[in-house]
């Protein structure tokens, strides 16, 4: 919860890829609420992300991961429904309770644009009537 919904993986298992890699495109983007970003693989002995070793995984953030910035390649941004992000908890595969909260399918992603603090308000009190106060 509060950190990140990650999908992509072809076994369900949350550690499977899809046998090839996408080269690391690193760029300034911070990874605020709503960025999509390519996962990454870790070095078993450090817990540090392999660059270059990102394949079919990918996330959105549900809140700041500023930690994630300097190694993960940040490819688009929620821009409309982050509600449905918002709204996407946990799941435990074996419980029989409604599956509507599953993501299916990515349909359409737009541009990233750089994020500022104006745009952040914004996408949380237009998308889902946020209000910090």
């Amino acid at each position: 919860a509060d950190f990140v919904i990650q999908g992509g993986d072809p076994t369900n298992r949350g550690d499977g890829d899809a046998g090839y890699t996408i080269p690391a495109e690193l760029n300034p983007l911070e990874q605020l609420t709503g960025v999509i970003a390519l996962g990454l693989n870790y070095d078993s002995k450090t817990n540090t992300p392999l660059l270059d070793s990102g394949g079919s995984q990918y996330y959105f953030t549900q809140s700041p991961q500023l930690h994630l910035d300097a190694a993960f390649s940040t490819f688009g941004r929620v821009v409309k429904g982050l509600a449905v992000v918002d709204a996407i908890r946990e799941h435990d595969e074996t419980a029989q309770d409604n599956l509507a909260d599953i993501a299916l399918s990515v349909y359409r992603c737009e541009p990233v644009t750089m994020q500022t603090d104006d745009v952040e308000r914004r996408l949380r009190t237009d998308e889902i009537g946020y209000n910090p106060q």
